[in-house]
C-alpha cells in the first residue's frame, strides 16, 4: 500500500515538474525571425517609429536592463532605407547581431543574457 501510494505520488512530482519546465521553455522570448546580410553592426538595435505605441515602453525597458549607451536606435523616418535593407516591417522590434553579422529580430525585449552578449562595445 505504501508502495503504491509512494509511486502514485512521484508520478505526480514528475509530471508537475515536467510540466513547469514546458511553462519556462515556452515563456521565454524567442526571435521572430533570423536574418542575415542586414548590414547592421554587431550589437542591440532597437527599430522605432513616431507613431508606435509600444516603442517608448520598450525603450524604457531596454534602458533598465542595458542602458542607453548600450543600444542604437533607428527611427523609420529618419532612415526608412535601413528598415528596408533589415527587413523590419513591424515596430518596435528589437534586434540582436551577433559577430558573424547573423541577425534576430525580437518582437519582445529578449532575455538579459542575449543582451549582455549583444551590448555595443
Amino acid at each position: 500500500m505504501t508502495d503504491t501510494l509512494l509511486l502514485r505520488f512521484s508520478i505526480v512530482v514528475g509530471v508537475a515538474l515536467l510540466l513547469v519546465v514546458v511553462w519556462l521553455v515556452m515563456k521565454r522570448p524567442r526571435p521572430l525571425q533570423t536574418l542575415e546580410g542586414t548590414g547592421l553592426e554587431p550589437g542591440v538595435h532597437l527599430f522605432t517609429a513616431t507613431r508606435c505605441r509600444g516603442c517608448e515602453e520598450l525603450r524604457r525597458e531596454l534602458d533598465s536592463i542595458i542602458g542607453r549607451d548600450a543600444y542604437r536606435e533607428h527611427a523609420e523616418e529618419t532612415d526608412p532605407s535601413l528598415f528596408i535593407s533589415a527587413a523590419i516591417e513591424l515596430v518596435p522590434v528589437v534586434v540582436t547581431v551577433d559577430d558573424s553579422r547573423t541577425a534576430r529580430v525580437w518582437g519582445a525585449v529578449p532575455s538579459r543574457r542575449v543582451l549582455e552578449r549583444g551590448r555595443h562595445r
